[in-house]
C-alpha cells in the first residue's frame, strides 16, 4: 500500500454511536483492529464490481480534490473510535481510493450527522459521500452511484447441535423462521419461503432466547449483524450460520456505493476505476476480513 496522507474532520464529538442498525458491540470490538488473518471461518469476499465495468484502455487520471462525506454512527463501517478518532470500514476504503487516486495532500473525509449530509452535498462541502446512501429510483434523481464495493446478504443461523443443522437441511417447508419484525429481512423471509412460518421478534435478544429454547427454528437477518452477533457471548456458544448468503435487490437494496453529484460524472468514473483496482490488488478483501471479525458471506 502506498503511504498517504489524509486529512480528516470531525465536526460533531458524537460518542453515543450504539444507536445503530448494527448493534453496539460491533464498536467495543473494532477499536483495536488486528491485522486481517485469513481463514476458512472468514472465506473470501466475492466480488460485486465484475470483471467487465471498464472500458478497454481506461486508467486513473489525476483529480481536482477528492472530498468524502460520512456519518459518525454507523459500526463498523463508520463511527468513532473510543479516542474521539473517526475510523471503520467505509474510512479506510476511502483513504485507498485517495492513494490510488493519488490524492496525497488533498483528500478529506469530514462526518457529520446523517440529516446533515444532503445539505452539506448541495453547497459543496463535498464530492463524494461514504455513508450507506441507498441508490434508489428517489435517490438517483439527487446522486450519480460507484459500482457496489459490498453487498450485505441475509443468512440463516441455527444451533450448533446436530437438531438444529438437520431442521434446515431437512427443508425450509413448515420452519419456524424469527425474523426482527418489520425489516426488509423480514419482508424477504415471507417472499422468498412462502411455506415456512414466519416470526416477527422486537429484538435480537429475544430472538436468540426463542432459537434456544426451540421456539424457532432458525433466525434469518443482516448478515453483519447476524455475525456480530454470534461474536457476542449469547450467541457464540449455541449458534452459527448455515446455508449461504442471501441477495435480493428488491428487499435488499442494490449494495454499498459511494454518492456523487450528478455533473460529476468523471468522478465517479474514476473512483470505479480505482475499485477495480483495489479489488484486483485484493485491498478491499483485506479491508473487510479486518473489519469483520465473523465472515458473512
Amino acid at each position: 500500500m502506498r503511504n498517504f496522507s489524509l486529512q480528516i474532520k470531525v465536526v460533531l464529538v458524537h460518542t453515543s454511536f450504539m444507536k445503530t442498525a448494527i448493534s453496539g458491540i460491533a464498536c467495543a470490538l473494532l477499536i483495536v483492529l488486528s491485522p486481517p488473518a485469513r481463514s476458512q471461518e472468514l472465506g473470501k469476499i466475492p466480488s460485486f464490481l465484475g470483471p467487465n465495468n471498464v472500458a478497454a484502455g481506461a486508467a486513473i487520471e489525476p483529480q481536482q480534490g477528492v472530498h468524502f462525506i460520512t456519518t459518525l454512527d454507523f459500526p463498523p463501517f463508520n463511527f468513532l473510535d473510543s479516542a474521539g478518532r473517526l475510523t471503520g470500514f467505509n474510512v479506510y476504503l476511502a483513504r485507498q481510493l485517495c492513494a490510488e487516486l493519488s490524492q496525497t495532500g488533498n483528500c478529506t473525509i469530514q462526518g457529520m450527522p446523517w440529516e446533515e449530509i444532503e445539505s452539506a452535498m448541495a453547497s459543496g462541502q463535498g464530492n463524494a459521500v461514504i455513508a450507506g446512501v441507498a441508490a434508489t429510483e428517489r435517490s438517483r434523481e439527487k446522486y450519480a452511484f460507484s459500482k457496489p464495493y459490498l453487498r450485505i446478504p441475509a443468512r440463516f443461523i441455527a444451533l450448533k447441535t446436530a437438531a438444529g443443522k438437520a431442521a434446515f437441511g431437512s427443508g425450509l417447508k413448515g420452519m419456524k423462521i424469527g425474523t426482527l419484525a418489520q425489516s426488509a429481512f423480514d419482508a424477504t423471509a415471507r417472499s422468498l419461503f412462502p411455506a415456512a412460518a414466519v416470526i416477527g421478534y422486537a429484538s435480537d435478544e429475544l430472538l436468540i432466547d426463542d432459537l434456544k429454547s426451540g421456539a424457532v427454528d432458525v433466525i434469518f437477518g443482516d448478515g453483519v449483524r447476524l455475525a456480530f452477533l454470534l461474536s457476542t457471548e449469547s450467541g457464540s456458544d449455541c449458534c452459527g450460520f448455515v446455508g449461504g448468503p442471501y441477495f435480493s435487490p428488491e428487499f435488499l437494496g442494490e449494495g454499498m456505493r459511494i454518492a456523487f453529484p450528478l455533473e460529476n460524472e468523471r468522478l465517479k468514473n474514476q473512483i470505479d476505476l480505482a475499485l477495480i483496482s483495489l479489488q484486483r490488488k485484493g485491498m478491499i478483501e483485506d479491508l473487510y476480513l479486518r473489519f469483520f471479525p465473523i465472515g458473512f458471506y
